[in-house]
């Protein structure tokens, strides 16, 4: 099946894969003014969906060659795995991710004077030739040491990575986040995010953003826009993941394990009493 593409503004389309509900959504922005334009894409789509992804730039900017950047917020495959042969394709674009990820990337065979570590960008944003900023935030363990979000105060719009991603909602044809998205959140959270205190610190750094985000784009699931964010944020400011799910769910079988025991005691007690 081919990629779903969906316009959200002027600025931003979402390409995601067909696999419901577990999609993965690649997000290609558009920055321009009246002189100049910069064709961004962020977190690729994996391998697998690569000749779609082709197919789908030639109709959206004529062409994976006019792309100018690719962004990456981690290493894992289900983004990443396509680098090497986009940027085989679009000579002149530049890879912008962490340190931390191209340690993992580069075994794709790919070109470090492409690569622009978001390290070194002081004060880690650069303002683009069309007078947007792009500022990049570092989630350390969200759920990788070195994933950075992006975003474009301008636009007021969140690249979040796996931050806030999910399974799909319910709705066959949406893309945004309702009520109903956060039970498909809260699972992956609780699975992939390796601690509260982990989580806790990359939604203190959403809280600081300035201006707030609008729209948050993760790079699983629902898009979720501002009547959720501050909802969504708050719930999984409080919620167990990871270490401390486990450490949680492991205590609670142990106490059932430890009752189911004194049951079974209490029986062959009662059992034994009876026979003498």
């Amino acid at each position: 099946m081919p990629l779903k593409v969906t316009k959200i503004d002027e600025y931003i389309t979402v390409l995601q894969t067909p696999d419901y509900p577990f999609t993965s959504n690649s997000y290609l922005i558009t920055l321009k003014n009246k002189e100049e334009k910069v064709n961004i894409l962020v977190d690729p789509t994996p391998q697998q969906y690569f000749k779609d992804l082709v197919l789908s730039l030639n109709e959206l900017i004529g062409g994976v060659e006019n792309l100018d950047i690719i962004f990456l917020n981690h290493q894992d495959p289900d983004l990443s795995s396509s680098i090497a042969p986009l940027m085989d394709m679009s000579k002149n674009s530049i890879l912008i991710t962490s340190e931390d990820t191209w340690r993992l990337i580069r075994f794709y065979g790919l070109n470090r004077e492409r690569f622009q570590p978001i390290e070194y960008f002081p004060n880690r944003r650069v303002i683009l030739k069309t007078d947007d900023t792009l500022e990049f935030i570092h989630t350390p363990f969200c759920h990788f040491r070195g994933a950075w979000m992006l975003y474009i105060p301008e636009r007021k719009a969140l690249f979040s990575g796996d931050l806030l991603g999910g399974l799909s909602s319910k709705e066959p044809n949406g893309i945004y986040a309702t009520e109903n998205s956060w039970e498909g959140i809260k699972l992956f959270h609780e699975i992939y995010m390796p601690s509260k205190e982990a989580l806790r610190l990359a939604v203190d750094k959403i809280g600081r953003l300035t201006p707030l985000p609008e729209l948050i784009l993760p790079q699983h699931g629902d898009i979720i826009r501002k009547n959720l964010i501050l909802d969504f944020l708050a719930k999984l400011n409080d919620l167990e993941v990871g270490l401390d799910y486990l450490k949680k769910h492991e205590e609670q079988h142990q106490t059932y394990l430890f009752a189911f025991n004194e049951i079974l005691q209490n029986i062959k007690i009662v059992i034994q009493t009876e026979i003498n």
